[in-house]
């Protein structure tokens, strides 16, 4: 069981890692459908005005909830950096947090993720934090820094680590060095996961599609965007997301679905 917590928060990690290099690609993509920016809804989901309560499930079945929510906050610029009469400087934050119900067990999975954006392009401060009975991963990046501080406690097993952006590149590289010193904190059991990368590979860059779509809730149309987006070379997200930008639906991996409230039906 332990393993598989282990795995699921290495996931987790993945994306974070990803997310921390990734620039979206704005363009048009040659789809079915009216084609969109990506840059438009990407500023709808940092003003959205309402948080995105989620559903998480999995193969069909509810195994956890979360929160997405965002906010603004406007800064005085400092003298030196901008002219008498300047406008105040815009922050934009992302909080997700949650739980996840692991197999087998009567424990959590319990996660928060946060994201500071300098602007609605560049990020500056990101951090992540999951527990899972003994084991507690906690990563902490600056931007200005280029490095990755990565904290991972299991039990008797503990890790204290700092990652240069450059060694993000190479997956293999990255999870031999994070999970080499938990191995004997898991069970004899216990396998690295799968990669379709070999030793040597770089991360290919996320690039994302945009354009209008519709869900269907109740047999009732619904209006919506829809973004597709290849992370690491590895795997495809689909995202929903409204008209005011809250993620109505998001798809992952592995028969893996987000909802939000309005979407579920029991």
């Amino acid at each position: 069981m332990l393993n598989r917590a282990f795995f699921a928060l290495l996931a987790l990690f993945w994306v974070t890692m990803n997310f921390l290099l990734w620039r979206a690609e704005y363009g048009v993509p040659n789809l079915s459908g009216t084609p969109v920016a990506t840059s438009m809804i990407w500023d709808k989901i940092l003003t959205a005005p309402d948080s995105s309560f989620l559903t998480i499930r999995h193969h069909g079945t509810t195994i956890g909830f979360c929160r997405w929510s965002t906010a603004v906050s406007e800064e005085l610029a400092t003298m030196d950096e901008a002219p008498s009469g300047a406008e105040p400087l815009r922050k934009y934050r992302i909080r997700l947090e949650g739980d996840i119900q692991m197999p087998e067990s009567k424990d959590n999975l319990r996660f928060e993720c946060r994201l500071i954006l300098a602007n609605r392009t560049d990020w500056s401060e990101f951090s992540v934090q999951a527990r899972y009975q003994s084991l507690v991963v906690r990563v902490h990046s600056l931007a200005q820094e280029q490095t990755v501080h990565v904290s991972i406690t299991n039990g008797p097993a503990v890790m204290d680590r700092t990652i240069g952006f450059n060694e993000l590149q190479n997956p293999q590289v990255l999870l031999s060095t994070l999970v080499g010193p938990l191995m004997s904190g898991l069970r004899e059991n216990a396998e690295l996961p799968p990669l379709q990368q070999s030793a040597g590979a770089k991360l290919e860059p996320v690039r994302w599609q945009a354009w209008a779509d519709t869900l269907y809730i109740s047999h009732q149309p619904l209006r919506v965007y829809r973004i597709n987006g290849r992370i690491a070379g590895l795997f495809d997200v689909v995202l929903h997301i409204s008209p005011v930008g809250e993620i109505f639906k998001v798809q992952l991996p592995d028969n893996t679905v987000l909802l939000h409230d309005r979407m579920v039906v029991f």
